[in-house]
């Protein structure tokens, strides 16, 4: 038991080492970073934007496609 309870806390400490932390990040990272966060919530707006309208034109040829094989028949 208490090898097992060393070899975790070992383990644990070499985890928490090699994991790099926010605080290690230089300012023009940390400025770099925002500015990304920033423009994905941009780009997921219009990401949705584009799906709707995708959406909204599946809709139109899926009737156009039902008309044309109707007249088909």
């Amino acid at each position: 038991m208490i090898k097992t309870l060393s070899f975790c806390s070992a383990t644990m400490a070499m985890l928490a080492l090699s994991i790099p932390s926010a605080s290690a990040l230089t300012n023009p990272e940390v400025r770099q970073c925002s500015a990304l966060g920033k423009s994905l919530k941009a780009r997921q707006a219009d990401a949705k934007a584009k799906a709707e309208t995708r959406e909204s034109l599946l809709i139109d040829v899926e009737a156009a496609g039902d008309v044309w094989e109707e007249a088909e028949e």
